[in-house]
């Protein structure tokens, strides 16, 4: 499993460009044969940059896959999101 404490200082990814980043993730998991889980793929659309972050990764062998943490912040949720899913 990959954490926060086992960061590379050669990481292939800059931090400072989300798309950048986000298609060298993509390209590095379609390498190995993994594809993003849907959960990832959409929490990029329903949050603004910063809002949400991938903790950790881990191979799971019962469904052939992986499963990762995320964190997401509500205040960063993208405005039609918050309409929709946090009504008054």
């Amino acid at each position: 499993m990959f954490t926060a404490e086992n960061v590379q200082d050669d990481t292939p990814f800059c931090g400072e460009d989300f798309r950048a980043d986000w298609s060298m993730l993509n390209h590095l998991l379609r390498e190995e044969g993994y594809e993003l889980p849907w959960p990832f793929k959409q929490s990029a659309k329903w949050f603004s940059p910063g809002g949400s972050s991938i903790l950790a990764f881990t191979k799971d062998y019962s469904f052939n896959s992986i499963a990762g943490l995320n964190l997401s912040s509500i205040d960063k949720l993208n405005e039609s999101y918050v309409k929709h899913y946090l009504r008054d």
